[in-house]
């Protein structure tokens, strides 16, 4: 149960961080009362992994958050090219709808992704 508490507080700290990202530009306080994390789930990518283009609807926001990543490693990419480098302890928050895809992974990554609605 050690390993289900550190994975809990993660997501606590997680869902705390976006709420108060939110509370700078949005101002109907019931949007952010009524707010949950649905799901999240971890992701172990190694070499030659990669995600194909999708999106998270029917959610409102989702997140990815990078415990491990090695070097080289490849960025996320969401529509239009947006190209995201990462590294490990960063959090990306994004609009569900928003389509993203992950190129061949070129080392090890684990992430914890999920789901607020």
């Amino acid at each position: 149960w050690e390993y289900s508490n550190i994975f809990n507080n993660l997501l606590d700290n997680i869902f705390i961080t976006f709420k108060n990202y939110l509370k700078t530009i949005e101002t109907n306080t019931s949007v952010l009362e009524n707010l949950q994390l649905r799901n999240a789930w971890g992701a172990i990518y190694k070499d030659n992994d990669y995600t194909e283009k999708h999106n998270h609807t029917p959610f409102f926001y989702s997140f990815v958050y990078y415990l491990k990543v090695e070097n080289n490693n490849s960025p996320i990419i969401f529509e239009s090219d947006v190209t995201i480098p990462i590294k490990e302890d960063m959090l990306i928050l994004f609009p569900s709808y928003l389509n993203h895809k992950v190129p061949k992974n070129k080392n090890t990554r684990i992430v914890i992704s999920g789901n607020i609605l």
